[in-house]
């Protein structure tokens, strides 16, 4: 980095980051309200354009759970039958016995739970200093792949492999 890129820099750096921060922490609440609304609302048209509704995962998940502890032969009858037997046991008790809006309810509930919990990680664990740690904490919000996995409901999967 050169001298004038340094000095440029020296007293601006809090600034950046301020700016940084807070334009994550607006597109993650745009695009939460919109997934939130996609879901729950289940519209057809957006600006006269169609929208997939949310919570595909969701159905599908719940449907191969509740047939497979029914003793129905998922996996010779859905192609979507892809998770081992011990995922279905894992997501039973959200999936397994209620109905599709109690469901989606309580995965709502424990998406935000887990949410919260690893931003309370990051934050104890980044050795910031409080302020920052506060505003660093909003670093889980913007990504839009968590998003996306939040409003279609999908199983994350914990193995690398």
């Amino acid at each position: 980095m050169s001298e004038s890129s340094r000095t440029f820099w020296i007293g601006r750096d809090k600034a950046v980051l301020r700016c940084a921060v807070l334009l994550m922490a607006c597109s993650a609440l745009v695009w939460l309200v919109y997934e939130f609304w996609r879901f729950f609302a289940q519209p057809e048209k957006l600006f006269g354009r169609a929208v997939v509704t949310g919570g595909i995962d969701l159905k599908l998940l719940q449907g191969l759970v509740q047939g497979w502890f029914s003793g129905i032969p998922i996996y010779s009858m859905s192609r979507y039958a892809v998770y081992p037997p011990a995922s279905h046991l894992i997501a039973w008790p959200l999936v397994g016995w209620l109905g599709y809006a109690a469901s989606s309810l309580l995965w709502t509930a424990v998406t935000l739970l887990s949410l919260a919990i690893l931003v309370r990680l990051f934050v104890r664990e980044s050795g910031c200093s409080p302020r920052a740690k506060r505003a660093g904490g909003l670093i889980w919000l913007p990504p839009y792949c968590f998003w996306w996995h939040w409003s279609n409901r999908t199983l994350p999967r914990l193995s690398s492999g």
